[in-house]
C-alpha cells in the first residue's frame, strides 16, 4: 500500500508516517509549503523528487498519488483540502482533527465523501486533554 501525505510536519511525518511505514505502508509523496519539511521527509521515506510538491494545487493536479492520503496540515486547510482530495478520486482519507472550524463545513465534507464512496478517519490527538494536562505537571 501506498499512502501520500499532505502536511508535513511532526503529526504528518513523525506520527503517521511512521506508524504507516512500521506497518508497511510505503509514503509515495508528500506536500507542504514547508520546503525543508518536504525535503526532509523525501530524505526519511525515499519519495521520488517528481512525487515532493510545495504547493497544494499542483499536488491534487498530478492525481492521485496513493492508495491513500494523509491531511495533516494546518486546521484551516482540512476542509479545502480533503473537498480536492475526494474531487481527485482518493477513497481512503485520514484527516487530522479538527475537520473544520466553520459551521456546514464538515457536513459538506461528509456529503461529499459519502457521494463518492471515500472512507474517512478523523484522527483525534488527546494530546490537550485534562489527563495529559495533569501528566505534565508531575513529570
Amino acid at each position: 500500500m501506498k499512502v501520500a501525505i499532505i502536511g508535513a510536519g511532526s503529526r504528518g511525518v513523525n506520527v503517521y508516517g511512521n506508524i504507516l511505514t512500521a506497518n508497511g505502508v510505503r509514503i509515495s509523496a508528500v506536500c507542504d509549503i514547508d520546503r525543508q519539511k518536504v525535503i526532509n521527509a523525501k530524505t526519511r521515506f525515499s519519495i521520488a523528487e517528481e512525487a515532493c510538491f510545495f504547493d497544494e494545487d499542483k499536488f491534487f493536479e498530478a492525481g492521485q498519488l496513493g492508495d491513500g492520503l494523509v491531511i495533516a496540515s494546518m486546521d484551516q486547510d482540512h476542509y479545502r483540502q480533503a473537498i480536492k482530495a475526494i474531487k481527485t478520486g482518493y477513497k481512503k482519507i485520514l484527516l487530522e482533527k479538527p475537520v473544520s472550524a466553520v459551521r456546514g463545513e464538515t457536513e459538506e465534507i461528509i456529503k461529499a465523501a459519502k457521494e463518492n464512496g471515500v472512507d474517512i478517519l478523523v484522527c483525534h490527538e488527546l494530546r490537550y486533554s485534562g489527563f495529559y494536562k495533569t501528566i505534565k505537571e508531575v513529570i
